[in-house]
């Protein structure tokens, strides 16, 4: 129980805004474990899901991964397995968080961006039970174009 509520704790979003350009968050996966003589070690918890909105143009399709910090990252209470199959559901689970602030994507994209853009498209990446991002060749059906954080239209 009390590790569901610790869990819990440490699971956040974070949207990255103009307020937050230099501070950095960050969340150590440390969980304390006993030994037999009562004393307390470290070790490093399991990655779990987390889901990471890129925005870049995309003109010609390339393996390359973004570099920097997502736009808009989620962490993800459950853990899936570091495999095709985990990768799906965590690419799922992920989708499904999204659909509900579809409508509202323009304001909160050019919120959290620290630069303006032009006719770029929002690209889903996860991380899965490692620190690597994973591309799921999803992407935004709308091009974004912001200025100033806020959107405008193309």
């Amino acid at each position: 129980m009390t590790l569901r509520v610790l869990l819990l704790l440490f699971c956040v979003s974070a949207v990255r805004g103009r307020e937050h350009e230099n501070s950095v968050l960050a969340v150590n996966n440390i969980t304390p474990d006993c030994t037999d003589d009562n004393s307390t070690i470290t070790t490093e918890a399991p990655l779990g899901c987390v889901c990471g909105i890129y925005l870049f143009e995309a003109k010609k399709w390339t393996k390359e991964l973004p570099e920097g910090d997502p736009v808009i990252s989620h962490n993800i209470s459950e853990k899936f397995p570091n495999n095709p199959d985990g990768h799906k559901s965590c690419t799922k689970k992920c989708l499904s968080i999204i659909i509900k602030y579809l409508p509202n994507s323009p304001t909160l994209i050019c919120s959290a961006l620290n630069r303006d853009c032009y006719k770029e498209r929002a690209h889903l990446f996860i991380r899965n039970g490692s620190d690597k991002w994973i591309r799921t060749n999803l992407s935004a059906g709308r091009e974004y174009c912001c200025k100033n954080n806020l959107p405008y239209k193309c």
